[in-house]
């Protein structure tokens, strides 16, 4: 590149000749152009007169010496009262107006506002004329920061800034064909920080200020050349401020580093670190470590703000529809679970529909993303994400791989690494889910699954994660219990079908030592069922007759058939051995309720109460008198006979 000069004249005298760094303009985006150097402010002077040395064979067509007049705005006066760090005006738009109606949504945003936002000094404050403006706002992926000046004078007072970045507005919006300011906030020697590119301060708006680097860094230039002169303390705390902030707005770590061009570099970086530039000159760049420290001090403020986000959910304030921002392209957040399982991603912005159109649409968020750089699909629930080891599982949870949004780099870091997704699925509040062709069948407990054949290794999820997921027949292994949990309703689960139980049944007799566990009324209802289940049974292809008792069963076969009216439960040779059925040893069977004093004979199929203890030892014959205790559904069951006496 030749070497260009400037010079100014002031009444008489020149200036000494200073170097203009040449930017190029390759690399493709916004920042494409004409060359050209960077913008020199030169303050108020009579005469700028160019000089071009040729360092090569190197053809310059056209050379251009372009003198900007930034004018005078209204709104000068008021910018130069600015202070920083003032609470003047405590008002700011949660998104800057991307369209280009020049309306003045806020013109100071306060300094732990409605997000923490420290102070900055508005477009429409510094006399952005947004007819200028000829690009349309875009959205990158930003990984870190890029720290600029903008060279030129550094003798300039407080009311002097709003037309030097005009002039800087200009020239990168017409001259260099950007359509805008490159920088996306500006510092001046104050501390004072200055709104630069449009298209919203808390979004990852693509600016135009180091190529091939715009897309994934944003860039904050301060006012003056730095190269000799020292850089105020005053400007490295406001770079520090506005660094911090939108730094934790995005979650990025202020002492980590970024991957950007195949190479690793800090997150806070200078110009020249990445480009053959002297930029942000010598006093600015060796303050570099100094700046992370403090940023990434001041990070630990905003924890209690953002916990740690990246501002990429936005909506408009007329509609409650919430989109996922991923560069330039929105993602319709289908459930507030969902969004709740993302909340690391940052909390919901408020976005002009003019930036809400520019933005393409892509699939809808559920909770199957991607990370486009290893092609890795993630379950992704509390914040965590959870590997689906194929598409077929992706497809039994409801999802597609075909249908499933690309996170970006640092979205994805956001996420905890939780372990592999798998078939089985545990809740948080006590409950296991099979989940398999779209629906999630719950089973009474990991012993049923594998009594199925099924893989019971499962996590612990909260249930919203298969929230929308429809439910399917329940896995319920044999010989339990199953109560529903929004009722009181309990079953007998026995060869495959749900047996109606009374609470003093469940309570009061053998069937209470058979393990117990509740389902959802959604899975209750899927259960085949039979009959209600009796304290009388009947064992099934035998002519025996049991009491189902506290102890067990009861065989009472030798007292006498029950009647065909009685209420009695036909039980599967394979349940009743799970009692032991016990003998009386031909004793006379005597049952008395756990809920009430009197005992009963077994008789021909009826109850005759014994009024007397005398007719309570005759019922034996002599023999040692027994008792068993039963359930008072079951005695209530058994016809009543005439009373012993």
């Amino acid at each position: 590149m030749p070497r260009i000069e400037v010079r100014t004249q002031t009444a008489s005298e020149w200036s000494g000749w200073q170097d203009l760094e040449v930017d190029d303009p390759t690399g493709g985006g916004p920042e494409a152009g004409r060359t050209g150097t960077a913008p020199f402010a030169i303050g108020r002077v009579d005469r700028v007169e160019a000089r071009i040395t040729p360092t090569g064979m190197v053809d310059l067509l056209d050379p251009r010496l372009t003198v900007i007049d930034p004018g005078v705005s209204d709104m000068d006066a008021r910018a130069a009262a600015v202070h920083p760090a003032s609470r003047a005006t405590p008002v700011r738009a949660s998104v800057a107006d991307a369209s280009r109606s020049g309306e003045v949504q806020a013109t100071l945003a306060a300094s732990m506002g409605s997000n923490g936002a420290p102070d900055f000094v508005s477009r429409a404050l510094w006399g952005a004329d947004e007819s200028l403006m000829r690009w349309s706002p875009s959205q990158g992926d930003f990984r870190g920061a890029i720290v600029h000046h903008t060279a030129g004078t550094n003798n300039y007072g407080p009311g002097d800034v709003p037309a030097i970045i005009r002039g800087i507005y200009a020239y990168h919006s017409q001259t260099r064909g950007w359509g805008d300011i490159g920088y996306n906030f500006l510092v001046d020697k104050f501390g004072r920080v200055w709104e630069g590119r449009a298209g919203g301060v808390e979004l990852e708006t693509i600016g135009a200020h180091t190529t091939s680097y715009n897309s994934q860094t944003f860039g904050v230039s301060v006012l003056g050349n730095y190269q000799e002169a020292t850089v105020s303390n005053e400007a490295v705390t406001a770079v520090v401020r506005i660094l911090a902030w939108k730094m934790s707005l995005l979650g990025i770590d202020a002492g980590g580093t970024m991957s950007v061009n195949g190479k690793v570099l800090p997150t806070i970086i200078g110009h020249r670190d990445v480009a053959a530039t002297s930029c942000p000159g010598q006093s600015l760049w060796v303050r570099q470590a100094e700046i992370r420290q403090r940023v990434k001090a001041e990070q630990a403020r905003y924890g209690a703000i953002y916990g740690v986000g990246t501002g990429a959910f936005v909506k408009s304030p007329a509609r409650p529809e919430v989109y996922l921002v991923v560069g330039a392209t929105k993602h319709h957040v289908t459930s507030g679970a969902v969004l709740t399982s993302l909340s690391r991603l940052g909390r919901i912005q408020d976005a002009p529909d003019v930036y809400l159109n520019y933005l393409s649409t892509g699939p809808s968020l559920k909770r199957f993303v991607r990370d486009p750089g290893s092609g890795v699909v993630a379950f992704v629930d509390s914040n965590y994400r959870l590997r689906a080891p194929s598409c077929q599982m992706v497809a039994d949870y409801g999802g597609s791989c075909g249908d499933l949004v690309n996170l970006s780099a640092a979205q994805w870091s956001l996420l905890s690494q939780g372990p592999e997704l798998t078939s089985a699925y545990g809740t948080t509040n006590g409950k296991l889910f099979y989940v398999a062709g779209g629906t999630r069948r719950e089973a009474f407990d990991a012993a049923s699954l594998t009594a199925q054949g099924l893989p019971s290794l499962h996590n612990v999820l909260s249930e919203e994660g298969i929230g929308a997921l429809p439910y399917g027949a329940p896995i319920i292994r044999e010989r339990v219990i199953v109560q529903q949990r929004s009722s009181s309703n309990a079953m007998l689960h026995v060869d495959g079908r749900a047996a109606a139980l009374t609470p003093s049944l469940v309570v009061d007799s053998a069937l209470r030592t058979l393990p117990r566990g509740s389902l959802d009324g959604q899975s209750v209802g899927r259960v085949p069922t039979t009959s209600a289940v009796s304290g009388l049974v009947l064992a099934s292809g035998t002519s025996q007759n049991f009491v189902l008792t506290s102890g067990g069963l009861l065989d009472v076969t030798h007292s006498g058939k029950f009647a065909p009216s009685t209420a009695t439960s036909t039980w599967s040779a394979n349940l009743v051995s799970a009692f032991a059925p016990q003998s009386t040893g031909g004793r006379a069977v005597a049952l008395k309720s756990t809920s009430s004093p009197e005992i009963w004979i077994l008789q021909n199929g009826q109850r005759r109460w014994a009024k007397t203890w005398t007719a309570y030892v005759g019922a034996f014959g002599g023999a040692a008198p027994i008792y068993w205790e039963v359930a008072s559904t079951t005695v209530d069951s058994i016809p009543r006979g005439a009373d012993l006496s």
